[in-house]
């Protein structure tokens, strides 16, 4: 299912078609998944690979399983497991932060200005231009309203559908089915820190009831949406999606 998802991704296959691209990318390095995954795109996209009208990827599963043991055997493993896997290990393989020479500057927000100078002098490949994107964390005091915003790098977002659902259905008081939409809304909702959750406030000096929030704050070129259903049979969600997003 993944190799489906990833090989249908267009700019993706594409740079794994140009040979140039790939070869440049890997010059002089050790980049096993990245080649591997370079001989599995274009036999997947030939015409016909021997006479045949189907590719087995054997060999992708091999290398798969002996970098990574989670993959070994043949048991099922989560599809986010393998993609998480797949993105960071090609990004690290081909990463070159000689090629991002920018220097950022916000007076307005040192904390983002910060991040990006640490992150992007260390960090660049077409994995980084394509699928990472910057998220934006708040947690605020309730008491006094101080907040304090970090930010970090992923490359997916997970849904948790079951909780998706019953966030709607206890919002609408009986919401059947879950849509893109609401899990949107659901991911940007605050959540409550009270109890043995709260936080230390370095305005109020105290442990203080918080919330905290986040956010996409870059969109991606591509976005990986990794929807969750839960563990078993009994969690299956009605989930409706738009045909163009």
């Amino acid at each position: 299912a993944t190799i489906q998802c990833l090989c249908h991704i267009s700019n993706f296959k594409k740079y794994f078609q140009n040979k140039h691209s790939v070869y440049n990318a890997t010059k002089n390095k050790n980049c096993r998944l990245t080649k591997e995954f370079y001989k599995l795109i274009n036999s997947l996209w030939k015409d016909s690979y021997k006479g045949k009208n189907y590719f087995t990827p054997r060999d992708f599963k091999d290398t798969i399983s002996e970098m990574n043991p989670l993959f070994q055997g043949i048991a099922a493993n989560d599809s986010k497991d393998l993609i998480i896997f797949i993105y960071e290990t090609i990004h690290n393989e081909i990463n070159d932060p000689t090629h991002n020479n920018e220097t950022y500057n916000y007076n307005n927000d040192q904390t983002l200005q910060l991040f990006r100078n640490n992150y992007y002098s260390n960090n660049s490949s077409f994995l980084i231009n394509t699928f990472y994107f910057e998220q934006q964390s708040e947690i605020k005091c309730l008491s006094c309203q101080y907040s304090k915003i970090s930010y970090n790098i992923a490359n997916i977002i997970i849904f948790p559908l079951e909780k998706v659902r019953q966030y709607m259905e206890k919002k609408y008081n009986g919401f059947i089915s879950v849509t893109l939409d609401n899990c949107f809304e659901n991911y940007q909702e605050s959540e409550m820190l009270f109890g043995q959750n709260q936080i230390y406030c370095n305005s109020c000096k105290h442990l203080s009831n918080a919330s905290t929030s986040n956010k996409i704050f870059t969109s991606p070129e591509v976005l990986t949406i990794i929807l969750n259903r839960g563990k078993g049979l009994e969690f299956n969600v009605n989930f409706e999606y738009p045909l163009e997003l």
